[in-house]
């Protein structure tokens, strides 16, 4: 009877504080490989490998790309192509339908490039969900065209290969993509350009027997079946029994047929040859230098990926900003062999180039808004930057990332030593190679300083601007304004169209005969002075001349990036005469920037001192308003204050904390030239002065009794503020 006690055991009635406890229906999962039960958020979290015996269960293209890519990298290509029933098989166009409610995509392979650890890809995934990722004659169109945008852009091709083979409904059309692809991939090798080709479960049928045993390097995911036809049909044809495990992933790195066996979470291969297949070791040594160094990767050997190799982010500023002292070189000699070192990189995107002594800026941000709005992936290079160094070089809105900044800092380190290299000429040399690792299909290149000798003339544009012209850096430039406009006309180059929108009767002409005597056709002189077809993202009545030269550059670039569409043109060139849509979305921190009762500007000489005043007395903001300068010292700072003075109740001198050194403006100096009888703030009733060289309690005391708070003066002042507001900086 004793045995029997737990069968007579009491039970405890439930109560109300014993609630049930509700578990979904589908909160587990069961492996199909071992049979093991778990929570369906540790499959998840385990990449959807079994906890229990590894097996890796089949996942989709989506979940494969975010497992790859770097995070918001990805861009998608030719996401729209989707299948025709060009044979009229039964119930084909049903299948298709049901293939893409199931799977969500249009067809079994998604094509795109991204970004993986900083580097630029080119990534293709086939995805089994798609009636068994078959191969038709969209996959292999997909897999062509982006094969070709490879070899084009010279970037690294990574395919991830899932299907059972060709699509029979397709017939012969299916059958002809094994050789259409191969033939892709060959031009791959012909172009030395690397093909890294993943293998998962299964891989076969004509998808095996084409493109995806040809990469350099060959990965395969644990138990992955690999092979042509099935076991069974093998079998049947030979009359023999099968070794055991044979098609699978470990049966072919025995025989030397992949590279290694990588599981999904990213370790290193316990399971990986050490000389790989035969050859193919070599394949990938050949990409070290053409291929790599190309496109603005350095040669880091192998086709392995860039890794750190030295200094941090933190440690790259330093190095590189301990170089802005340097006097300037009139010479393109360290930026060239910067350039030089990383394989040219600034040689295999097409560009845009612009000069001038104000409206820079503006001008690059309308042109690359509106070359994004038409599809293409944008880069930009600007400088100076507000806050973090990362602002100068942006692809598609993304700066670049602190690591790859560090990397390109570290491998060009003993260059820009040995070199002499200053500041500029050290980030010229990352922006371009930034650029092209990532993979650019144009960019919006900002000259730095004057344009004939600056770091950025190394290039050949599409087309040349130089937005106005007026007096400074006089000591580098020059005096007198023709000889300023001769030195930024120097970015004109032969047969290259050159835009101005200089209105100076004079200095355009000098423009124009140095533009001319350089071979720059046809020369475009735009008028700036027309009424808005739009409003603008960009506040202020200067910001029209910008859009006007802006739109003038885009109907002066070739196909496919210009003329702009629409009846007529603009300054003697094809295009449009109206202004594009995506002007009216540009944004650009610290030009007009109104933040509530804060208004953000770059003003840094007196022509952008009276833009800025004319702007003010535009939006009338409320008084009393006080000013926030901070200029150089080596600025017209007298001129820039009498001209604020007209529309500021109140001023608050300082200095930026950013601000080189042997840069800064002396208060003292300056308070004795406004005190002295040739300062002073012309007619009327002078403006509050307050003197403050500490920058924190500057801010705090400009917004003392303001309705209205303004920032000025240079673009280390108009930094240092946005960096110390909350939420201001346009950089993390």
């Amino acid at each position: 009877m004793a045995r029997m006690a737990w069968f007579k055991k009491e039970r405890k009635p439930r109560t109300a504080e014993r609630a049930k406890l509700e578990i979904p229906a589908d909160a587990w999962e069961k492996c199909d490989e071992c049979g093991h039960i778990d929570i369906k958020d540790r499959f998840v979290r385990a990449l959807n490998v079994c906890p229990n015996c590894g097996h890796h269960r089949r996942i989709n293209a989506q979940e494969y790309i975010d497992l790859l890519v770097d995070e918001g990298s990805w861009h998608e290509l030719d996401g729209t192509l989707r299948s025709a029933d060009p044979l009229n098989f039964e119930s084909y166009r049903d299948r298709l339908e049901a293939a893409v409610r199931k799977a969500g995509p249009l067809e079994a392979l998604r094509s795109g490039y991204a970004r993986l650890d900083g580097m630029a890809i080119d990534l293709a995934v086939m995805d089994f969900s798609f009636m068994g990722g078959s191969m038709g004659s969209v996959v292999g169109e997909k897999l062509a065209r982006l094969t070709r945008r490879s070899v084009e852009k010279r970037i690294g091709l990574v395919v991830v290969s899932a299907s059972g083979g060709a699509r029979m409904q397709e017939g012969v059309l299916s059958l002809m993509q094994m050789a259409k692809t191969s033939v892709e991939v060959a031009r791959l090798r012909a172009a030395r350009v690397p093909f890294i080709s993943i293998l998962t479960n299964p891989t076969t049928g004509g998808v095996s027997a084409s493109y995806a045993m040809q990469g350099d390097v060959i990965l395969a995911e644990p138990g992955a079946v690999i092979g042509f036809a099935g076991p069974r049909v093998i079998k049947q044809t030979i009359g023999q029994d099968l070794p055991e495990g044979f098609q699978t992933a470990e049966f072919l790195l025995e025989h030397g047929m992949v590279d290694a066996v990588v599981p999904r979470d990213g370790r290193i291969p316990a399971r990986a040859r050490d000389g790989g297949r035969r050859g193919a070791a070599e394949r990938a040594a050949g990409h070290h230098r053409s291929s790599a160094a190309a496109h603005g990767r350095p040669a880091t050997g192998g086709g392995r990926r860039l890794t750190r190799v030295g200094l941090s982010f933190e440690d790259a500023c330093r190095f590189l900003f301990a170089r802005q002292g340097s006097r300037i070189k009139w010479s393109l000699g360290p930026t060239d062999g910067l350039l030089d070192v990383l394989g040219h990189p600034e040689r295999h995107f097409p560009c845009v180039h612009v000069a001038g002594t104000n409206g820079k800026g503006s001008t690059c941000a309308f042109t690359a808004a509106a070359l994004a709005a038409r599809g293409f992936r944008v880069g930009v290079y600007t400088s100076p930057h507000l806050v973090s160094v990362r602002e100068r070089v942006v692809v598609d809105g993304v700066p670049i990332s602190e690591d790859a900044f560090a990397e390109w800092a570290s491998v060009l380190e003993p260059h820009i030593e040995r070199l002499g290299a200053s500041f500029f000429e050290a980030t010229t040399a990352i922006a371009f190679a930034d650029l092209a690792a990532r993979g650019v299909d144009i960019a919006v290149i900002e000259v730095g300083l004057g344009g004939r000798l600056d770091s950025t003339n190394v290039i050949t544009p599409l087309v040349a601007v130089v937005t106005k012209i007026a007096r400074e850096h006089t000591d580098y430039l020059g005096f007198d304004l023709a000889s300023i406009a001769r030195e930024k006309a120097g970015i004109a180059k032969p047969d290259v169209p050159f835009v101005t929108g200089e209105r100076d009767p004079e200095v355009r002409r000098v423009l124009v005969a140095e533009a001319e005597r350089r071979g720059a056709k046809p020369v475009v002189l735009v008028d700036t002075e027309r009424p808005p077809t739009r409003p603008l993202g960009l506040q202020g009545r200067h910001q029209w001349a910008n859009a006007w030269v802006s739109l003038a550059a885009l109907n002066a670039l070739p196909p496919p990036f210009g003329p702009l569409g629409g009846v007529g043109g603009v300054g003697g060139v094809g295009g449009g005469d109206e202004w594009p849509e995506s002007f009216s979305r540009t944004y650009l921190p610290g030009r007009f920037d109104v933040r509530g009762k804060w208004i953000f500007d770059v003003a840094h000489n007196p022509d952008g001192a009276r833009v800025l005043a004319d702007a003010l007395r535009d939006y009338a903001p409320p008084r009393p308003r006080q000013a926030l300068v901070g200029v150089l010292g080596d600025k017209d700072y007298l001129g820039m204050i009498q001209t604020l003075a007209e529309v500021t109740d109140g001023f608050v001198f300082t200095v930026p904390a950013s601000a080189p050194e042997h840069r800064r403006w002396d208060l003292d100096a300056l308070k004795a030239e406004l005190t002295g009888p040739a300062g002073g703030f012309g007619p009327g009733r002078p403006p509050d002065v307050r003197f403050e060289p500490d920058f924190e309690r500057a801010l705090q005391c400009v917004q003392e009794g303001a309705a209205t708070v303004m920032v000025t003066g240079s673009f280390h002042t108009v930094g240092d503020a946005l960096a110390r507001l909350p939420g201001f900086a346009p950089v993390g």
